[in-house]
């Protein structure tokens, strides 16, 4: 749809055919005008649908839904002022390019195609062109309004301003020429309609009609020539002091916070004022209080304001200047908003000013301030990638790479080279980013024009995570110490003393951020070393990057350091210690506002707790920090929540829904092709099939059970080969352990003996106390063959390394009185259950799921009593604590009695 006022009329159509039931799921508007790329029109149109959930969903899926949507739902959406994408309207003369380039235009024109050819729903465009480049578009040409529809308009418009049009004396007869004039067109009359205040419709025609004239004169097939002489009208009549201000307008794309404008203008506040009254009164600008900026509006402009001014201002290279310090100071304050707790108000900011932004970029680039374009272009592509606008974040990283580059092999150019580096680990290209970034480090070992240590260690960290984030933990761990040797060097070059000495002063670091640079390649290390299980290592490594963060006083990284620390921690069983350190850490991370960070820490927070058999709490902690996560899309940390919570629901023993969990994991860890996350749901899914088989087999279901246990193989087997291609010797004997249970479970025993034996191979020499588990199934093995000394001996130790997992775990020796109360109080429910006639509750199961993941001689127990509670009188189990056992005994005792 093409011609006069299309977007109010597109608005006021969508409103009507939403009312009446034509578009009965609704309507939703993007306006073209500055920039939209084909991914956002997706993110728009689904977050109308879904709602905002709909953003933390991976790309690929979101443009799938909407599609889905469009077949199944009476939905309309208007694609508003689509000229601003055609070439024909991209204005470059000011030495900035659009990003509306022949690539964006067809990943537009193919979504248009794949929505308008999926089924029920519709898109209306409005273009000034008829011909809008979109496959398959019926163009339906506007003209002028219907002659009772324009007196209407005008009467409103002059109603706004406190005029009638009785007041005036203006009747049908004295407009309808002027309204000829104007072509009834809505956005004329929005033009010249309030100078009818002041001016009568024969003045006001006969100096529009000269000017009619000349433009006829100029472009007489112009369709719009009407408007373009309102706007002309409009600006001949404005005081010589807006007509002045037009120029400073046009520097800006779509409209601008008014603090920027004065900034670049250097208008004075108190000349300003009349001057914004002048234009909001012909609707010029429109002034949108939603968000301010230093106490200011943003002020939004009318479509046409551009075609009335003079741009020549941009031409000049010092207004350009200013025009970049201004967005170089917003953007300071935007990037530490994006960090903290103001980044949703940061991102609104800068969506409004992105037009501006990108012109600010590109105009420093044409300019030579390559190094002031780095730093806008950083925070603009962190803007882009917290907006889930991941492929135009890699297009902007790709031109700026190439931009700063120009200049040579600079501090900037290694920088971007770096980033891009980056960008391809996080497309699914590992090998390709370990390429590059070994290029880029033997590059700056070389000869170089600039200091290259701060690139060098920035490009040795950034290897190191690529190769840790890659599941090849024990490659990292030599690349994160040569980082931290070129930290360290750096720190004491700056200080002029050994940096732990600094630590010791009572005064502050002068070099924080090379001290901040030197915590968080340690904080790497500690993690490269807690995956490659060597736990001591990793913790001292932590301790250390804490202790440089507290004498910081750098919340966040406080929060994470004690995050790190207790993770180790859990890893060495020591739960306690763990819980305190996830106490520490919370209260740092909700002091600092982090909410991405606090999503982490209740993540692992929810591991303390599975440890610990509290699935209520477990599931809980999950499913907010799960909500976290997606609420800044994070996809990495979505696909480890979801295998969490798929964790959690098996333990619980509901099996669907711990599937389902999994092979959402699964679906992330293939978008991001992360080889450690599908490893991991291989395993995971592959104890699913294991848990279905043992079902099956209770229920007498042979058939059944071999075919879940093989399929059960299968699936750990391939987490297997993913574990050993990384390297990861904790996943491979997690994965050998598995293994072994389910050949026991097929009868295959020397297959789950050769399997048992590696994965003790593995554990004993790291000091793992999961060791406990291939003690348990050698176990088994011996008793499966009959063979009782050598049951025993592995069973004492089991026995002898869950005491000491327990030791560890700052368990104590016997139970506590309120836990003696609480499986008392359970015991009576389950007898109760069994030979009462009474429902055992969900607490009780849920109390029962806990105690079978405790240490033995606990899951024994647990097991007596699901018998008590089916009927059955069940033998006391020899080994429970004494407490326990007095009061097992005293319930068993009771049943028999009544049943004699």
């Amino acid at each position: 749809m093409g011609g006069m006022g299309k977007t109010s009329l597109a608005a006021e159509a969508a409103t009507w055919w939403t009312r009446s039931g034509r578009f009965a799921d609704g309507a939703c508007f993007v306006s073209f005008e500055q920039f939209v790329s084909a991914d956002r029109v997706v993110q728009v149109l689904g977050a109308y649908i879904e709602g905002p959930s709909f953003d933390s969903k991976p790309a690929s899926d979101q443009r799938r839904r909407v599609i889905d949507h469009f077949k199944t739902k009476d939905v309309l959406m208007v694609w508003d002022n689509f000229e601003s994408t055609l070439k024909q309207f991209q204005d470059e003369a000011e030495g900035i390019a659009s990003p509306y380039t022949d690539d964006e235009r067809h990943r537009l024109s193919e979504l248009f195609h794949d929505l308008t050819s999926a089924g029920r729903g519709c898109i209306l465009v409005t273009c000034r062109p008829g011909e809008t480049g979109l496959r398959g578009a019926h163009r339906f040409e506007l003209h002028g309004l219907a002659r009772p529809d324009s007196l209407w308009l005008l009467s409103n418009i002059l109603r706004r301003d406190g005029v009638s049009l009785e007041d005036k004396g203006l009747t049908r007869e004295n407009l309808g020429p002027l309204l000829d004039d104007l072509a009834d067109h809505p956005l004329s009359m929005e033009l010249v309609g309030p100078h009818l205040k002041s001016l009568s419709p024969e003045q006001i025609r006969a100096d529009f009609g000269k000017l009619l004239q000349e433009l006829k004169q100029e472009a007489p097939e112009e369709r719009n020539t009407s408007l373009r002489a309102s706007l002309e009208f409009s600006r001949r009549h404005l005081s010589p002091a807006a007509q002045t201000t037009l120029p400073w307008l046009s520097l800006f794309h779509g409209g601008v916070f008014e603090d920027n404008f004065l900034d670049v203008s250097q208008i004075q506040p108190e000349e300003w004022t009349p001057i914004r009254q002048e234009l909001e009164a012909i609707a010029l600008i429109r002034a949108e209080e939603v968000i301010l900026v230093a106490g200011r509006p943003f002020l939004r402009f009318h479509p046409t304001l551009a075609a009335a001014c003079d741009r020549s201002l941009a031409g000049d290279p010092e207004i350009r200047r200013r025009i970049v310090s201004v967005y170089w100071a917003l953007m300071r304050a935007l990037d530490q908003a994006l960090r903290g707790s103001q980044s949703r108000t940061a991102l609104q900011i800068l969506s409004l000013e992105e037009a501006n932004y990108r012109a600010a970029v590109r105009w420093a680039i044409h300019d030579g301030q390559l190094a002031v374009a780095a730093g806008l272009g950083d925070t603009f592509s962190r803007y882009l990638q917290m907006s889930g606008r991941l492929r135009e974040r890699d297009a902007w990283v790709s031109m700026l790479r190439e931009a700063v580059g120009a200049d040579g092999f600079t501090q900037h150019a290694a920088q971007y080279e770096r980033e891009q580096a980056w960008t391809r680990f996080v497309q699914g290209e590992p090998q390709g980013a370990v390429r590059q970034l070994e290029m880029l480090i033997a590059r700056l070992e070389g000869p170089c024009d600039f200091d290259p240590a701060f690139e060098l260690g920035n490009s040795l960290l950034t290897l190191g995570r690529v190769q840790h984030n890659s599941g090849e933990s024990t490659r990292a761990i030599p690349i994160f110490q040569r980082a931290i040797i070129q930290w360290e060097a750096l720190v004491e070059a700056s200080e002029g003393k050994p940096w732990r000495s600094c630590l010791e002063d009572e005064h502050e670091v002068t070099d924080s951020a090379g001290f901040g640079n030197l915590s968080a390649g340690m904080g790497d290390l500690a993690n490269a070393l807690r995956n490659a299980g060597k736990y001591q290592e990793a913790l001292q490594v932590a301790e250390e990057a804490l202790t440089i963060q507290l004498k910081l006083g750098n919340l966040r990284e406080v929060a994470a350091d004690h995050g790190r620390s207790a993770r180790i921690l859990m890893a060495l069983g020591r739960l306690d210690e763990a819980d305190r350190r996830y106490d520490s850490a919370l209260s740092a991370v909700r002091e600092a506002g982090d909410r991405e960070l606090e999503g982490i820490t209740l993540h692992h927070q929810g591991s303390l707790a599975v440890e610990r058999g509290q699935w209520s709490q477990a599931t809980d902690l999950y499913r907010r920090a799960l909500a976290l996560y997606q609420s800044s899309n994070n996809l990495g940390n979505m696909m480890l929540a979801c295998n969490s919570l798929g964790n959690v629901e098996r333990r619980m023993g509901r099996l669907a829904e711990a599937r389902g969990w999994y092979e959402m994991s699964r679906d992330l860890a293939r978008r991001l092709n992360d080889l450690p996350g599908l490893g991991q749901a291989a395993q995971n899914i592959g104890i699913v099939c294991q848990d279905e088989g043992d079902a099956a087999r209770q229920r007498g279901d042979e058939n059944a059970a071999v075919t879940h246990y093989r399929t059960a193989r299968e699936s750990v087997e391939e987490s297997l080969r993913i574990d050993a291609s990384l390297e990861n010797r904790v996943g491979e004997a997690d994965s050998l352990g598995q293994l072994a249970k389910i050949h026991l479970r097929l009868g295959d025993l020397k297959d789950a003996e050769v399997c048992a034996t590696q994965s003790l191979a593995i554990c004993e020499p790291l000091g793992l106390t999961d060791a406990w588990k291939d003690y348990d199934t050698l176990s088994k093995i011996a008793v499966a063959r009959s063979d009782e000394a050598a049951a025993r001996e592995w069973a004492q130790k089991r026995d002898a390394m869950l005491a000491e997992k327990k030791r560890r775990a700052g368990g104590g020796g016997s139970l506590s009185a309120e836990a003696v109360q609480a499986m008392a109080g359970l015991t009576v429910a389950c007898a109760m259950a069994g030979f009462g006639g009474e429902p055992l509750r969900p607490e009780a199961q849920e109390s029962l799921a806990t105690i079978e993941g405790w240490p033995a001689p606990l899951p024994d127990f647990a097991a007596a009593l699901r018998r008590l509670a089916a009927g059955q009188v069940p033998d006391v189990p020899q080994a429970l604590p004494a407490q326990l056992k007095d009061i097992f005994t005293d319930i068993i005792a009771q049943i028999r009695q009544a049943q004699t």
